[in-house]
């Protein structure tokens, strides 16, 4: 299953962020999570799951889209649905963090 990085790009050139510069904050603990310290799930074909390095939960995941999708419950690309149950930052080495996606309250069902 793809990872978050790979399907997210920026700008006309289509610059892809790498797994360490994507980050959001966990709803359970509060704290900042980069894509790159997550616990990666990739046990089922159709999913990927981002949980908190500190086993609070779930934080993104990235499901190939179905029959049935939800209202407000991730953001589309191509064949793939992102759900985040918080604001998803990307921030380049050196810059300031980038909004990439706003966080989807029904994300996680």
């Amino acid at each position: 299953m793809p990872l978050v990085s790979e399907l997210l790009r920026s700008g006309a050139q289509g610059t892809r962020p790498a797994e360490g510069e994507i980050w959001t904050i966990c709803p359970i603990c509060g704290e900042r999570v980069r894509m790159d310290e997550a616990v990666v799930d990739d046990e089922y074909p159709l999913e990927t799951t981002y949980h908190c390095p500190r086993n609070c939960g779930p934080v993104l995941a990235v499901s190939l889209t179905g029959a049935l999708l939800w209202e407000d419950g991730g953001w589309r690309t191509g064949d793939w649905i992102i759900r985040n149950v918080s604001d998803l930052y990307w921030q380049p080495r050196g810059r300031e963090p980038l909004l990439l996606l706003r966080a989807r309250i029904h994300a996680f069902g």
